[in-house]
């Protein structure tokens, strides 16, 4: 069954009502992804297992890098992307979030990770979420994840808007409204950079998340092995570089709220 991002109440006109935070995880060079995957399930769990996670969000979401998108994304120009995983977690206000951050516990768990190098590699911060797809349609559990950094020679403001229109230029071919059955943009913002900053975590780099979700593997990658979908990502590549710097995969999702 479709397992929405978002608890169904964040829809694009009412995402101010939810506080959606991201944790993108680079893998330490000294893990093998396995290990690493099981060190960032074995943190979350210690996290979401305390009162104040229960107490305070709504969501909590893990998705893990798999290799299902790997074929057809390097044939669209994108980078082999570093290991990483993805975290997704709401609440429905800032305080709720400033509970959670400021517990004596939480910050226990963190502290230790650093030991695993998870400090180094972390990028946290909350976002803006638009969704411009939404269909209840049931579905597998499939997940396309974008994560993209703003190239050298373009202002925040101007990749934003550019990222903008490729993803609305993705979702409007006939395979990608056939198949789709939700898309987002993920903008980052800096009202929990404050807690970043007490967390000892470095600065988040301006982000931008594209996710997509269909209804199979085997449709999600039919849209973007088609070459109307190719020819968005080429275009984007040769306008702006989109694909410097970017990590973008196939993920498993895991639901922990």
């Amino acid at each position: 069954m479709a397992s929405p991002l978002l608890t169904p109440a964040m829809s694009a006109s009412t995402q101010q009502d939810r506080l959606a935070v991201i944790w993108i995880q680079k893998a330490p060079p000294h893990l093998s992804k396995k290990e690493f995957d099981a060190k960032v399930d074995a943190l979350v769990d210690s996290l979401v297992a305390l009162p104040v996670a229960r107490k305070n969000f709504m969501a909590f979401k893990v998705l893990y890098q798999n290799n299902r998108m790997d074929s057809v994304l390097r044939e669209c120009g994108y980078p082999e992307p570093p290991v990483n995983v993805v975290v997704i977690a709401e609440c429905e206000t800032m305080d709720n979030f400033t509970e959670f951050a400021s517990d004596e516990e939480v910050k226990k768990l963190l502290l230790a990770a650093k030991t695993s190098g998870f400090q180094a590699g972390a990028c946290v911060f909350a976002a803006d979420v638009n969704t411009k797809i939404d269909d209840p349609t049931p579905a597998e559990l499939n997940l396309w994840v974008g994560i993209y950094k703003i190239p050298s020679h373009l202002s925040r403001v101007e990749f934003e808007q550019k990222m903008d229109a490729l993803s609305d230029d993705y979702i409007a071919g006939p395979l990608s409204q056939k198949h789709f059955v939700n898309h987002s943009m993920w903008k980052q913002n800096s009202s929990i950079a404050r807690h970043v900053q007490d967390a000892g975590l470095p600065e988040a780099e301006p982000t931008v998340i594209l996710m997509t979700q269909a209804q199979t593997w085997d449709k999600l990658i039919e849209v973007s092995d088609n070459s109307a979908g190719k020819n968005v990502i080429t275009d984007a590549i040769h306008d702006f570089a989109v694909h410097v710097n970017s990590s973008c995969f196939g993920a498993d999702v895991v639901v922990k709220i």
